[in-house]
């Protein structure tokens, strides 16, 4: 019974993992999203009883350290056997590659590729 770890599972791809997912019922998915106050209808829809969604914030130390709480509850003994980081951000929508500010770019590069270097993964 393999566990997978899904981040961004509020929409796009993250959404589609879930999907498929939990059509097999050996499958344990913890879904996270930036929020679990927001909008989660969708994925509500498409998760089996074996679906845990949880808040898990990509860009905030804090958000991870409190999933990894909360999934520890959940698994107890289990580990997390796959990852799919799908969560990403893009803070200046507007701008384009050539645009955008140093800080802008730094932050995506923060969020979208270093999320294991801050705690999700060890």
């Amino acid at each position: 019974m393999p566990v997978y770890c899904i981040t961004g599972t509020n929409r796009g791809l993250g959404l589609e993992f879930v999907r498929q997912l939990a059509q097999s019922a050996d499958n344990t998915i913890l879904a996270c999203t930036r929020s679990v106050s927001s909008d989660l209808t969708d994925l509500k829809a498409v998760a089996s009883s074996s679906t845990h969604i949880l808040a898990c914030d990509v860009g905030d130390l804090g958000s991870i350290r409190e999933f990894v709480k909360e999934a520890a509850k959940i698994l107890t003994s289990k580990k997390i056997d796959f990852l799919l980081n799908s969560a990403g951000i893009n803070p200046a929508g507007w701008q384009s590659s050539l645009s955008l500010s140093p800080d802008d770019v730094l932050t995506q590069i923060r969020v979208n590729v270093s999320s294991w270097r801050r705690g999700l993964i060890r």
